[in-house]
């Protein structure tokens, strides 16, 4: 059986988290990696096993055989990578968040449809064993009607003076906490819920650099459900999942990397529901990509073009409206 050759551009943490998980599901290779900085680029594949190396992007998808790159690079220079792997024939999977605008996101989308290229955002957390058996709970009813749920991500990032030059509060890095971890909120609640909402309210932050620290973006639906999710950087919170139904309810902590949760229903004693990962999560997305690319698909049903593209919408629209004096 021949390997699934993965190239991946950038070699940071997230990168390395992704590789880890490569080289542990079945099929799947690490054949090059690349960075703007081959020195980093040879320490980074000796570190993962990596064949090949390079100091250029372009270079390693002219000259490498492969069949999937992974994009791990800042936030704004997501569409550019994409792009110039499409512009080789490359199929995709890109980190969240996908682009910074829709201009960018149709675009991109249009380009892989007209390349008959597979494209897709890895979400890792919409794949994990305990989020699906939640989606599945949800949906079967064990918890009765849905009327409320709350996702929220909030932390303290550490040395917050050093971390204002960084990346997550740099608005030319792609920074903000909506673009960072809101989108983990976002695609949570359109997974378990859907796009379709009826309405939606805004409200947020701005800090010292010009993005947002603090956001609140919730969501009503059609059938009475209403959707919470709140960012921010300043206070320690429980960053967790609570569905709330008439007979019970769910409550995941860490719920972006969770491997169990609790449901509680009729007042009784919460029940612990275990699904451990194989690896470090990151292997579901990763043996997914490769399934549709390999089916000769162009996106996925589980991590859609359509849900990626109105997580793409609300983040747009939310940071302009906290952001913009």
């Amino acid at each position: 059986m021949n390997k699934f050759k993965w190239g991946i551009i950038g070699c940071g943490y997230i990168a390395k988290k992704f590789a880890e998980a490569c080289r542990s599901a079945e099929g799947m290779e690490i054949t090059a990696v690349a960075s703007r900085s081959v020195q980093k680029a040879e320490l980074f594949a000796g570190a993962v096993g990596a064949k090949q190396y390079f100091g250029s992007y372009e270079e390693m998808l002219k000259n490498c055989s492969l069949d999937a790159v992974y994009i791990a690079t800042v936030n704004s220079e997501h569409a550019a990578n994409a792009d110039l792997c499409l512009d080789n024939n490359l199929p995709v999977l890109c980190e969240k968040p996908f682009v910074m605008n829709l201009k960018d996101f149709d675009c991109l989308t249009a380009k892989a449809k007209q390349k008959n290229l597979a494209i897709m955002e890895a979400m890792w957390s919409n794949f994990l064993p305990a989020n699906v058996e939640i989606k599945n709970l949800v949906n079967e009813g064990a918890i009765g009607k849905v009327s409320l749920a709350y996702i929220d991500f909030c932390t303290i990032f550490h040395n917050e003076r050093k971390e204002l030059k960084g990346r997550i509060f740099n608005p030319k890095l792609g920074g903000g906490l909506i673009f960072d971890i809101g989108v983990y909120n976002l695609h949570c609640a359109f997974s378990l819920f859907g796009t379709e909402y009826s309405d939606i309210a805004i409200c947020g932050i701005k800090g010292e650099t010009g993005v947002d620290i603090n956001a609140s973006i919730a969501f009503t639906y059609p059938n009475g459900v209403l959707v919470n999710t709140v960012t921010n950087c300043r206070s320690k919170g429980p960053f967790s999942l609570r569905i709330c139904g008439d007979k019970g309810y769910i409550l995941e902590e860490g719920y972006n990397g969770a491997q169990e949760f609790s449901i509680c229903l009729n007042d009784e004693e919460p029940k612990i529901i275990k699904k451990p990962f194989i690896t470090n999560g990151f292997e579901y997305q990763i043996i997914e990509f490769a399934h549709i690319v390999n089916s000769g698909k162009l996106e996925s049903e589980y991590m859609p073009w359509s849900t990626s593209r109105k997580v793409c919408e609300v983040m747009e629209k939310a940071y302009k409206l906290i952001t913009e004096d």
